[in-house]
């Protein structure tokens, strides 16, 4: 029997673990609570804290810096706005929180969502664009156009929508009908010669109202006869093109039309000529004044007679320019936050930016300086456009020195017009590369500067003021873009200190486990009479194993987060899947006093999965159902065939769950409420974990309460096979074994924890083992020369010389390589089990180790076979990795 001695200090060892996991526990409360808002991680370079920004904050800037007047608005492939612009509220008249979360077909006319739903079908497929009419909030409506595109995100697919207020266009185009109905009054007065002379009064006045309302339309007006022949146009088509008034027909408006439209044009026209249909087509149009084309929308209606023949078509052009040029840069726009949002690299970002943007804006070269890291000049970060020799010699620029520096300096932008005419000192450099006109804005983050960017043109010699404040929003989401880069960085190394947090944490907690469980097992192993003794170690084993489970949970949902678990997928019967997953929890059910009722289908319900993993997730779902249930309570357990799934329930008369806090307990660390947690405990990590496992199998999982008090129900559906086959085994749980029978061996344990070393060699010694300690490394190895074992239990981070160079040394000796090498340690992540397997081990175990396993590894192993013939990985349960 054990004695006093021994008790105290097992209890000392179990009150030090539990008070590490209240820690840990109280630390977790705090992120859970939201009373910790940053991350404050240690580093070589002192402390840093890390704060996050909303993923979505990128497109927000982007959307809101648009024109006044354009509206905006990111969606979901369903439709669903996800964060729209001021100007887009004031469309629809409701304030911008609450267009969020709506179904944009809301705000669509009734008799136009046939419009909207093939648009939102073409963006799918490309791009998606038309007209229809909104619904304000009181009830107008509104006519827009628009354009909608995909917008790639980290992660998943959205949308990008820009909407264009058509309001002032249709009340010229209504003035237009009203043109025509007027045009029309006129043909029908001058087609009767003798009734156009009785009535000649009628025909002057109607033809004075024609020429009035005709001038006073913003738009080109223009008359054909039946063939198509221009015989009129109003005062705005001499104003625009200079022409005299006897220019008229093709010869007259050929000569103003872009060459490039030229031939698309005349075909359309003259195509609905001949077939008597509207007319509708957007070609360019020379403005006298400037030399530049800019965009009109040319349309035409026929006037036809009693018979229906055409006798006039009255046309007009509407000057669209300025939306289509919108409408192009926001497309553009949407396409540079693409080229800024996904590349990781600056450099590459930038180059995939500037071949979006060059085509549109004639441009031949950029230039990005980025402040070095003393913060007193310019680094030359990224070009194109310049030989590597050239850029090899403006790499530095001083605070003021060339365009570039004087940004830096004064934080203004600069744009410099026909450079090679210019004699500016700051233009030279840039003169000397053959540019015609640049354009340079200082990037920065708030008050801080990061650095400068230009865009330059060796075609022209200078940028409009509207392809100004393009480059300058560019510019905009360029800083935008450097600032997520940076972020995404530090999250990075958060997250990679957050891993070895983790790894760092459960290699604590297992530690002072191994001999607890130890501990427990020799107790066991010893037997008592004392009932009160052996609920003591009862406690002791069922607690320590309790604390492991949560370890490995922990760790469980860190891989599955980072995609590093891989399932071992076979055939299998749900019905041994749940069976496992029961007998393992009936200890505890039984201990609760809990009723558990188990209803399974007569026919095998078949599926691919790992067996492991699944059991894993019912087998988290039952103890929560024992954890959240008082005793005497009542557990349901029923699987049935649902279509071609499988339905599990796992249902109690446990405390329930409130209705606000349903869609939140399969996050990480979700607890129900800060009372219910300092009753029950936990970390709110083991519904995190089936989920993830759950989804993994191509499953769902779903939670479902009538509110506190009233239990709760989880139900997991997954897919079932289509073709099962025709005896699927049921597995049974595996018996715990007992000490082995088998051949007792030569034992090596090293570890510097005398505490792991003395219960373990106790443990070994007890069932029949020779066994030799030692305390470190270097000692392990001296000791093996010796007393050459069979097999070494050694631990990894031992003084002197750690647990891989030991067993480096060992392999070394030909005795050495007969020897069965057994990494016992709390390290247990997949690099460890590989540098492990590098060193020469044969086995990696994750502490703290159950007796079983062990007992099965030494009844199985043969030293004779050599290292080559044998290695595996297991977990503290002897189970190989996922």
């Amino acid at each position: 029997m054990p004695d006093d001695d021994t008790t105290n200090h097992l209890r000392e060892q179990v009150e030090e673990l539990r008070a590490r996991l209240d820690e840990a526990e109280a630390t977790l409360d705090a992120i859970r609570n939201g009373e910790v808002d940053a991350l404050v991680v240690a580093g070589a370079d002192g402390h840093r804290v890390y704060t996050l920004e909303g993923a979505d904050q990128f497109y927000r800037v982007l959307i809101e810096a648009m024109q006044p007047g354009q509206g905006a608005a990111s969606l979901s492939t369903d439709g669903t706005v996800l964060y729209c612009n001021r100007s887009f509220a004031a469309l629809v008249d409701l304030p911008q929180e609450r267009v969020g979360g709506t179904a944009f077909r809301e705000f669509v006319l009734p008799a136009h969502l046939d419009r909207w739903d093939a648009i939102l079908r073409d963006a799918a497929a490309g791009q998606g664009q038309g007209e229809v009419r909104l619904v304000r909030q009181g009830g107008t409506p509104v006519p827009v156009h628009l354009a909608l595109n995909p917008l790639p995100l980290t992660g998943a697919v959205a949308l990008g929508l820009v909407v264009t207020d058509l309001t002032d266009r249709k009340r010229q185009e209504e003035a237009v009908r009203l043109l025509a109905t007027e045009g029309a009054a006129r043909v029908a007065a001058e087609r009767d010669a003798e009734e156009a002379r009785q009535a000649g009064a009628a025909v002057r006045a109607s033809e004075a109202r024609f020429r009035q309302l005709a001038n006073a339309l913003p738009q080109i007006v223009w008359i054909a006869r039946p063939d198509g022949y221009v015989d009129y146009f109003n005062e705005r088509w001499y104003e625009y093109t200079g022409f005299t008034r006897d220019a008229f027909g093709d010869a007259a408006w050929l000569q103003v039309l872009h060459p490039d439209d030229a031939r698309r044009t005349l075909d359309t026209y003259y195509a609905s000529v001949r077939s008597g249909r509207v007319y509708e087509i957007e070609y360019r149009f020379r403005d006298r004044r400037t030399g530049d084309y800019r965009w009109f929308l040319g349309r035409a209606y026929p006037v036809r007679d009693e018979a229906g023949e055409v006798l006039r078509w009255f046309g007009t052009c509407t000057d669209i320019d300025d939306m289509k040029k919108a409408g192009e840069r926001q497309l553009l726009l949407w396409e540079a936050a693409s080229a800024l949002l996904l590349a990781d690299d600056p450099d590459t970002m930038l180059k995939g930016l500037f071949t979006r943007l060059a085509p549109h804006l004639g441009l031949d070269a950029y230039f990005n300086f980025m402040l070095n890291e003393a913060g007193d000049a310019l680094e030359l970060y990224s070009c194109v456009g310049v030989p590597e020799g050239v850029a090899r010699a403006i790499s530095r620029l001083e605070f003021g020195q060339a365009i570039c520096g004087s940004v830096a300096l004064s934080r203004r932008p600069i744009c410099a017009t026909a450079v090679q005419q210019s004699d500016d000192p700051r233009v030279q450099l840039v003169k000397s590369f053959g540019i015609r006109c640049y354009a340079c804005n200082p990037l920065m983050a708030g008050p801080r500067l990061l650095g400068t960017l230009s865009f330059a043109s060796r075609s022209r010699d200078r940028f409009e003021d509207d392809e100004l404040d393009f480059l300058r929003t560019v510019s905009h989401y360029t800083t935008v873009a450097y600032e997520r880069l940076r972020l995404v960085r530090e999250l990075r190394e958060t997250d990679r200190k957050k891993d070895e947090f983790l790894a760092t944490l459960a290699h604590e907690l297992r530690n002072p486990l191994a001999p607890i469980r130890n501990a427990a097992q020799v107790l066991k192993l010893r037997g008592t009479n004392d009932p009160d003794l052996a609920a003591a170690r009862n406690i002791i084993e069922r607690q320590a194993n309790h604390l492991k489970r949560l370890v490995d949970d922990l760790l469980e949902v860190s891989r599955i987060t980072h995609g590093k678990i891989a399932l071992q997928r076979e055939r299998l019967a749900l019905g041994a899947v749940l069976t496992n997953a029961i007998e393992a929890n009936r200890p505890l059910i039984e201990a609760a006093g809990h009723q558990l009722t188990v209803s399974l289908p007569p026919e095998p319900l078949v599926l691919e999965g790992d067996p492991t993993r699944l059991v894993q997730v019912f087998g988290n779902l039952l103890t929560n159902a024992v954890k959240y249930t008082d005793r005497r309570g009542q557990i349901w357990v029923t699987a049935r065939r649902d279509g071609a799934a499988a339905e599990v329930s796992v249902r109690d008369t446990g405390i329930g769950i409130p209705a606000d806090h349903l869609p939140k307990v399969f996050e990480m660390f979700s607890q129900v409420d800060s009372a219910l947690e300092r009753t029950h405990g936990g970390l709110g990590i083991g519904l995190s974990l089936v989920k993830g496992l759950v989804l993994m199998h191509g499953g769902t999982v779903a939670a479902r309460s009538a509110g506190v008090g009233a239990g709760s129900e989880f139900v997991v559906r997954l897919p079932l096979l289509v073709e099962p086959p025709a005896a699927p085994h049921p597995e049974r749980a595996e018996p715990a074994a007992g000490p082995p029978t088998g051949p007792k061996r030569r034992i090596l344990v090293a570890d510097d924890n005398p505490d792991s070393v003395e219960s373990l060699a106790t443990l070994l010694s007890i069932v029949g083992h020779e066994v030799s300690a030692a305390h470190d490394g270097l000692a392990a190895v001296e000791l093996a020369e010796s007393f050459r074992p069979d097999v070494a239990l050694l631990d990894i981070g031992m003084p002197r010389l750690n647990g891989y160079e030991a067993a480096r040394r060992i392999r070394e000796r030909e005795w050495g390589r007969r020897v069965v090498l057994v990494a016992l340690t709390g390290w247990g992540q997949e690099e460890d089990k590989r540098r492990a397997e590098a060193a020469g081990f044969d086995h990696h175990f994750t502490k703290p180790v159950a007796p079983e396993a062990l007992w099965k590894l030494l009844a199985d192993e043969h030293p004779a076979d050599g290292h080559a013939a044998r290695h595996g990985h297991h977990d503290g349960n002897g189970k190989p990795p996922s």
